[in-house]
């Protein structure tokens, strides 16, 4: 995804796509703080319409395992039955190891935010 498509399903639509996939609630949203600082208001207009809880987790940057444990617990406390990780590969891959230490196994939902540069 790319460009203001990837922000319309990360934002506003965010429930709409998890709903679409299969995805149900709770959802425990995984995203860096600059994603989790743009986004967080068209979360909550996304996540209130469906009528979903959720929860926002800002990602601290390294699939290490003190952050992954720190991910977890968060899904676990939520009892989370998705994770939406929206971000790099990086963050990816800390919510998918996080997923695999969690006892309820949540779905996992990964969305790329990729900008496109038009200078470039």
């Amino acid at each position: 995804m790319s460009g203001e498509g990837a922000e319309g399903e990360c934002g506003r639509g965010l429930a709409a796509a998890l709903a679409a996939a299969g995805c149900v609630p709770p959802v425990l949203v995984i995203a860096d703080s600059q994603t989790v600082g743009r986004l967080a208001l068209a979360w909550l207009q996304s996540f209130d319409e469906a009528g979903w809880l959720y929860r926002v987790r800002s990602f601290g940057g390294r699939a290490n395992d003190a952050e992954i444990s720190a991910l977890a617990a968060e899904a676990m406390s939520l009892r989370a039955k998705t994770i939406a990780a929206i971000g790099d590969a990086t963050l990816q891959a800390a919510a998918k190891a996080a997923v695999e230490t969690v006892d309820s196994r949540p779905m996992w939902f990964g969305i790329s935010l990729m900008r496109i540069d038009p200078w470039a």
